[in-house]
């Protein structure tokens, strides 16, 4: 109990952590201890009994878990998602977690931080000229910030690589077949540069 108010305390003095949870290897994943910020600043909620979820299935309970004692494990970023679904409105996460062992070693589960990226993307895409636009992107192909909400994340609704469908450029710069691009009027200028 007291990891759970704990952990109470640190999502309300931390506003962009969504929730805390402690998550066990046992019971195919299932969440031991889970705090939730909840809407509007009203403080944080420690969940319990049949609200408690079992992520055993989910990609970053697994690559928490492989990665060495001691070291912090960093998600992708992704939507974050409830009793299996996206949370509307939608709430950019990504999942910062250490591997929690016992007194002899072994796993026991993950300590895992959800933090919302939603300031944080605002802050990089505000800009001040209204004839600018920005667009922020992963190394995958995926918008994450768009001036269309629509072509957010598309990774998670099976629709990858849309920011390379809507700036091809953009492949050829991930590729390593050009080191800079720019746009003008949406028009792609692309410059090499030979590292010797």
């Amino acid at each position: 109990q007291r990891a759970a108010f704990n952990f109470r305390e640190m999502i309300n003095s931390k506003p962009a952590y969504v929730q805390i949870r402690l998550i066990g290897v046992e019971a195919m994943g299932r969440e031991i201890i889970r705090v939730d910020a909840q809407p509007d600043g009203r403080g944080a909620k420690i969940i319990s009994g049949a609200q408690l979820q079992y992520k055993g299935s989910r990609d970053y309970f697994h690559e928490a878990l492989a990665v060495p004692a001691g070291e912090i494990y960093l998600s992708a970023m992704g939507l974050n998602r409830e009793q299996g679904k996206i949370q509307l409105p939608f709430v950019p996460v990504v999942r910062a977690a250490v591997k929690v062992t016992t007194a002899a070693g072994e796993p026991f589960g993950i300590l895992v931080i959800n933090y919302d990226l939603t300031q944080l993307f605002n802050a990089i895409t505000t800009v001040s000229n209204p004839s600018h636009r920005y667009y922020l992107g992963d190394g995958k192909g995926s918008f994450l910030r768009h001036t269309d909400r629509s072509a957010e994340f598309g990774f998670e609704f099976g629709k990858p690589e849309m920011l390379y469908a809507e700036f091809p450029s953009m492949r050829r710069l991930q590729t390593g077949d050009v080191t800079a691009v720019s746009y003008t009027h949406l028009r792609a200028h692309e410059t090499r540069h030979d590292l010797v």
